[in-house]
């Protein structure tokens, strides 16, 4: 009797352990689905993100029973403040021009992007064998849209490629995101399988980062790879350089042509005093029109911004608040993230976005110099992921994606996740993030 009776909790253990791990499982496969596929669909993007809720949800539970509450954030470098920007959000959307529309915002992108930043990283936090899946995917995905994104050139012939098997695409977000995590990868040590997928990648998507020719993407990928080139390799380097230049003489002449415009920058225009609500602005147009539209939509930010400088106007409200100037396109965002959090959420909403990057940074910084030490696998993929948030960062000058959409800004907190997160390194032992009241 005494061993049937000992005999009973150790099945429901057992039983127990079981559930646990399948429950990691399919909420690991769910994320890893949502990497190869979120970037052609916005609406599967959103179906997967809220299956990942109940999947993490059903995970704390089992192992956490009544207390599951206490776990569902884990203590992760960026909490506070970025508790302090969802409560900046908050305040700036009950403050807004029109709280309907920042309501959608706040609740569809900002509360979103916080929740999948927790869970990816309670998910990598929980083995290092989760975080090898979704390089895996990450490198799956470099590889369809490099392999999809030369095909429809070849069969479309565009002047910008736009497309991935003909399916619109942002290729300008995924290129900062994939290029600087494979250089990084390839120029590292150990895991030969996926320092030839990375090698892949970056044959892959190379030329697409030129047939795309996007700008601001070239000026934010091409020097930051060159440079972790010089400081890694000095080999490859003069090899990666050398092939740069020769782009620059044998690219398509429509892509020529765009990087001739970098000229353009130091062209005389002369700008007039940006719109007010309702009035258009005047000025004289440089040879790129494209700039003065950047530089009309950055002033535009601006002077939201000086009409609501503590909270700003409400998230979400630039697309509402302002108003093209002659000859200017229709534009939903500011091309400039930084301006326009600041027009957005005022100074309060700024600092604590701000402060999320310092925090990040400095968790960077030790990353990076411990890779350029030891570039083993570990090192490589907190390095690579890290600065791939960097370039995006680089390249949020000139576009807007962090905080814009989900689909693709969510690869953005997932790539935050692994780049804050190195303790699942350090032991195999399973995973117990301490209580929510660390905070």
């Amino acid at each position: 009797m005494m061993r049937s009776s000992s005999f009973l909790p150790k099945i429901f253990l057992k039983d127990q352990s079981l559930a646990i791990a399948l429950a990691e499982k399919v909420l690991l496969c769910n994320i890893c689905v949502f990497i190869l596929f979120s970037p052609f669909s916005a609406v599967f993007s959103k179906i997967s993100f809220f299956w990942s809720v109940i999947f993490w949800i059903s995970l704390t539970i089992l192992q956490y029973k009544s207390k599951f509450y206490r776990y569902l954030i884990p203590n992760t470098t960026l909490n506070k403040s970025l508790l302090f920007f969802l409560a900046a959000a908050f305040i700036s959307t009950l403050l807004s021009v029109d709280v309907y529309h920042s309501q959608k915002i706040f609740f569809q992108r900002y509360f979103f992007y916080a929740i999948f930043f927790w869970i990816s990283y309670a998910l990598v936090s929980r083995s290092s064998r989760n975080i090898f899946y979704l390089v895996f995917s990450i490198f799956a995905l470099g590889l369809a849209l490099g392999i999809g994104g030369l095909v429809d050139y070849f069969r479309f012939s565009p002047d910008r490629l736009f497309s991935v098997f003909s399916k619109g695409v942002n290729l300008s977000v995924y290129l900062c995101f994939h290029l600087p995590f494979s250089f990084v990868v390839f120029l590292s040590q150990g895991r030969r399988f996926l320092k030839v997928f990375s090698l892949i990648n970056i044959a892959l998507l190379y030329p697409v980062l030129v047939l795309n020719a996007s700008r601001t993407v070239w000026i934010s990928v091409l020097p930051v790879v060159l440079a972790i080139c010089f400081l890694k390799d000095k080999k490859f380097f003069i090899f990666f350089l050398t092939m740069v230049i020769a782009t620059m003489i044998f690219m398509p002449n429509f892509q020529k042509e765009r990087a001739k415009t970098f000229l353009h920058v130091f062209a005389p225009a002369s700008f007039g005093k940006p719109a007010s609500f309702g009035k258009p602005a005047s000025f004289n147009k440089p040879a790129d029109s494209s700039l003065v539209e950047r530089v009309y939509l950055a002033q535009s930010a601006v002077k939201i911004f000086i009409k609501n400088p503590i909270f700003g106007s409400g998230p979400g409200m630039f697309e509402k608040l302002y108003r093209p100037g002659p000859g200017c396109d229709p534009h939903l965002h500011v091309h400039v993230i930084y301006l326009e959090v600041l027009a957005e959420m005022g100074l309060v909403g700024f600092a604590a976005f701000l402060a999320m990057i310092v925090l990040f940074f400095k968790k960077f910084v030790r990353h990076f110099k411990s890779w350029l030490v030891d570039s083993n696998y570990e090192n490589a993929v907190l390095a690579g992921s890290g600065l791939a948030i960097i370039v995006v960062l680089l390249c949020n000058f000139g576009i807007s994606s962090i905080l814009v959409g989900f689909q693709d800004s969510a690869l953005f907190w997932l790539f935050m996740a692994i780049a804050v997160n190195e303790k699942v390194f350090d032991a195999n032992a399973p995973y117990r993030e301490p209580p929510l009241k660390s905070l």
